[in-house]
């Protein structure tokens, strides 16, 4: 049990560092690129990790956590739209 919840904590450790390094990639193609890969059934594969004080990461990371809010904020203005045209058309009607 140890070693499968020991195993499941590792790729998740790997997913999460490969979004990372993804999404850098695709914001600075020319500082990131070169730490993945990606193979001939496109699954991506990670050459190489920045150092952990990489200012450019730190960055990224700042910029990441912006944008993922701004998504929530979104999707939360999103999900209330339909309940107020609701309002607005019992109103009308």
């Amino acid at each position: 049990m140890r070693k499968a919840r020991a195993k499941l904590d590792d790729d998740i450790a790997r997913i999460r560092t490969l979004s990372r390094l993804r999404f850098a990639a695709d914001l600075v193609p020319d500082a990131f690129d070169d730490y993945l890969s990606i193979n001939k059934k496109l699954r991506y594969s990670i050459e190489r990790l920045p150092a952990t004080d990489d200012s450019m990461m730190a960055r990224i990371t700042s910029v990441r956590q912006r944008d993922q809010m701004f998504i929530d904020v979104l999707n939360r203005i999103l999900r209330r739209l339909p309940q107020r045209d609701a309002w607005a058309l019992r109103r009308v009607a």
